[in-house]
């Protein structure tokens, strides 16, 4: 028996490692610290998919595709109290760094590389990515599903039938699916880098052109966009009534304006919104964020600011100064730590480009690696130069090419390295370069391991801010429990920092409570909501704006940060020729008002 399960764990030792190793990883961060969704956008999409937004699970969260969100749904309609987004997340964020270090392990020749190994990547991980496994972001979880699937491409083995390839490398193509639908955008922006990782494996196949090669690599990328497109067509198909339709363009509209442009300000920019029909007042609540207050702010006005704000960021803002600058700060990113710099990710993309240039020395075909280098270095720079000329790299995009680019670049080391070994002869110079991997991966470990405390430090105060953020957000979600018949619109700039842990205290009830400017604002959704918590009826047809409700309906309230100047909010109602008493009803907590408006 004991010899049975000996060979039975030996037979399967990469697995129960790696089964092990995920494990500890969970139990470590769950104690250490707990799962949090990152930001309040997370925090509206799984209330959305649960019902605590509509009342009822929702499969078209607007952020993710319908299908990966219809199935979510369909878990909440199943058990509603159970945290299935939460547990969505985790798993494929677990699941992807279990694929990577499972290959891996499976890569090494003895049990000693495989404690290395897995001591590396411990290291490595918690030095680079402790805080997003604590708090958990969809397109730092999306990156991750593409990163992995970009290392079991190109870490596969070797076969040349063109049908034993596709299917070794179904999960491969399972995994790009899954990413895309779950963050589309960012998968579209790390495309070229999974294009180029195929086309890296497929110049190291001798001969490179034939009609096999051909087969095998064409079928495993067609089969890839033709999963990403159908995804897409059905995600249009689940978008396409009227309503949503013109949600859609407010959306992208919004988007535009506030994740890439400047808001204009009314006192110099007073006469295009005089011409657009929008008053100061109005112009005012584009500016806070409580835009769902005017019925007059739809996709058009969103759009049209939108396009005034790209036209003087351009003349503000000339592109020959802006590409200069963005080559500056690309420069200083990429070699520097601190303020600013990105260390360890910048020495760690480093490290890769230098591991494959001192294997292409070794192989003495410094041309072919060369122009491999130069290419892949090309493409990195063009991603980089346009989140940054955008003004889009926040960590969970620049941290997510990173770590999209680290994966690639150790991938393509092992890959690279391995077919030289098979040719190399048996001196001892050979030998030794078939552990080149092992050496670079050890120097990773050092540069990781050295960003390990201030990963932590960084870890702990975010959670220590995340506490204190969330305290006022807690009480004001216990005072609408407990004063379930009111409805209360919240001023964004009150309460815009918030997020909740992902399985303590979970409540998937219906929340009788909506931002005043969130993204799913002036959606059908948003209309469900309104119609459900303020007719009485999900059936209801009935239609009531935030503005008629705020001073008609007796059970709905607005809630303030204590302090606020509501000057804004009087002059909005003056300019639609309404005068208004805002009377101050409770407290919650010391940060946060509830006001009463007629």
């Amino acid at each position: 028996m004991m010899k049975q399960l000996t060979r039975l764990y030996l037979k399967r030792e990469p697995l129960i490692m790696t089964m092990i190793f995920l494990l500890v990883l969970g139990v470590f961060v769950a104690l250490r610290y707990d799962y949090y969704y990152d930001l309040n956008d997370d925090l509206l999409m799984k209330d959305i998919l649960a019902g605590v937004y509509t009342g009822e699970p929702e499969g078209r969260n607007i952020q993710m595709l319908y299908p990966i969100g219809a199935l979510i749904a369909l878990f909440y309609r199943v058990i509603p109290s159970a945290p299935w987004y939460g547990l969505f997340l985790c798993l494929c964020q677990y699941g992807s760094l279990g694929l990577v270090v499972h290959r891996s392990l499976r890569l090494c020749s003895n049990r000693l590389i495989r404690v290395i190994v897995l001591f590396s990547s411990w290291v490595v991980i918690t030095g680079t990515m402790l805080e997003h496994l604590v708090f958990v972001q969809y397109t730092i979880t999306a990156t991750m599903l593409a990163a992995a699937a970009t290392f079991l491409f190109l870490t596969a083995d070797d076969d040349t039938d063109a049908r034993r390839f596709f299917r070794i490398n179904l999960p491969v193509i399972v995994l790009v699916w899954l990413a895309f639908f779950i963050r589309s955008e960012m998968i579209l922006l790390v495309f070229p880098l999974i294009g180029m990782a195929g086309i890296y494996r497929w110049s190291l196949e001798s001969p490179i052109f034939t009609k096999e090669n051909a087969h095998k690599y064409l079928a495993v990328f067609g089969a890839i966009v033709v999963g990403m497109g159908i995804g897409q067509a059905t995600h249009m198909v689940a978008y396409s009534s009227p309503a949503w339709q013109d949600f859609n363009n407010f959306f992208n509209n919004r988007t535009q304006l506030y994740d890439y442009q400047e808001m204009p300000s009314y006192p110099e920019d007073g006469d295009f919104y005089a011409g657009i029909g929008l008053t100061e007042s109005e112009a005012n609540l584009l500016s806070n964020y409580n835009f769902g207050l005017s019925s007059e702010i739809d996709a058009r006005i969103m759009g049209e600011v939108a396009d005034y704000a790209a036209k003087q960021r351009t003349i503000n803002k000339p592109f020959e100064e802006q590409i200069v600058k963005k080559l500056e700060t690309y420069y200083y990113k990429m070699t520097h730590s601190g303020e600013n710099g990105d260390f360890p990710w910048n020495v760690l993309v480093i490290l890769g480009y230098a591991g494959l240039l001192g294997i292409g020395i070794n192989q003495r075909k410094m041309g072919g690696m060369g122009l491999k280098l130069i290419a892949i270095v090309a493409i990195r720079t063009a991603l980089w130069l346009y989140i940054l000329m955008v003004e889009r790299d926040p960590p969970r995009i620049s941290h997510s090419l990173y770590y999209m680019e680290c994966l690639m670049l150790a991938a393509m080391i092992v890959l690279t390295n391995r077919r030289a070994a098979y040719r190399l002869s048996k001196n001892i110079h050979d030998r030794l370069s078939r552990y080149f991997p092992l050496l670079i991966g050890g120097v990773a470990t050092v540069v990781a391991g050295a960003n390990l405390s201030a990963m932590i430090g960084a870890t702990d105060g975010q959670l220590a801010y995340r506490d204190e953020v969330n305290r006022p957000w807690l009480a004001l979600k216990d005072y609408a429990e407990e004063h379930s018949e009111n409805y209360y619109y919240i001023d964004i700039y009150s309460m815009v920092a918030f997020s909740d842990k992902m399985f303590v205290n979970v409540n998937n009830q219906p929340a009788n409570y909506d931002l005043m400017g969130g993204w799913a604002n002036n959606s059908p959704l948003y209309e469900e909501k309104t119609t459900y918590f303020l007719s009485g009826s999900s059936s209801s047809q009935a239609t009531i704006t935030m503005q008629e409700a705020l001073v008609k309906q007796e059970n709905v309230y607005m809630i303030v940060e204590t302090g606020s100047d509501l000057t804004w909010l009087s002059d909005y109602y003056r300019d639609q020729g309404r005068g208004i008493t805002i009377t101050k009803q409770d407290v919650i907590t010391d940060r946060l008002e509830v006001y009463q408006i007629r």
